[in-house]
């Protein structure tokens, strides 16, 4: 659950996935300003590399 400073619910709807490598992130578009509330969901996808430590 997501709640605001007043304790009020948050929300929120997916209206969309995507997957890039970090080098081809929009990084522009995905932390831009904007007139409307939103949440950016930012997690790790691929296989695991404990040799590497990262995702391939």
């Amino acid at each position: 659950m997501v709640s605001d400073k007043k304790k009020h619910r948050l929300i929120y709807t997916v209206v969309s996935t995507e997957v890039f490598t970090p080098a081809e992130a929009p990084v522009e578009r995905i932390f831009s300003k904007t007139d409307e509330y939103r949440m950016n969901l930012i997690t790790c996808t691929g296989r695991y590399s404990r040799k590497k430590k990262g995702h391939e």
